[in-house]
């Protein structure tokens, strides 16, 4: 093999390689300034974070120890913020809202509008509170939000049953 040939195999490897690594650094640079949000805000409401999930535009942060959960949702317009008390709620289940789309004049197919995460107030002074995950108008294409509706839901039920 000569030295050229050695020389374009290096250059083209390294081509195909750079995105890639820019791809990693830019999620790791978004990973730490959505960690840096969730910190900010359980400062403010003082709370000690002990498990958390950052999915994409979605960051949820649970203190086991105050029964607080943090709910936060980057959109391009605005940040939505959601503290959660969570002694004043009975039950957490997961909901999706579906629409129907009529197809061709006569198939109907059911397309998911939204996928929230609902919280059940345990009294009569406390009200139901909703997490929106997903909304068919804002966010391009349904993902893992079912999965992680479902996976949150169960977590916040395990420590209510706990406490």
């Amino acid at each position: 093999m000569s030295t050229e040939s050695i020389a374009i195999g290096i250059f083209i490897t390294i081509v195909c390689i750079l995105p890639f690594i820019f791809m990693y650094l830019g999620n790791t640079k978004k990973e730490k300034k959505n960690k840096q949000v969730l910190q900010l805000m359980s400062q403010k409401h003082d709370c000690q974070i002990d498990e958390y999930e950052i999915y994409d535009s979605i960051i949820i942060g649970l203190d086991k120890q105050k029964k607080a959960l943090i709910f936060i949702k980057k959109t391009e317009d605005k940040d939505f913020e959601q503290y959660i008390n969570l002694n004043e709620v009975a039950t957490c289940y997961p909901n999706k809202v579906l629409r129907s789309v009529v197809v061709d004049g006569k198939r109907k197919n059911d397309v998911i509008d939204r996928v929230e995460l609902c919280l059940e107030g345990n009294s009569k002074n406390s009200s139901s509170q909703t997490l929106e995950l997903y909304n068919e108008k804002d966010d391009v294409q349904l993902r893992s939000e079912i999965l992680l509706c479902n996976k949150w839901s169960n977590i916040i039920n395990t420590h209510l049953k706990a406490s």
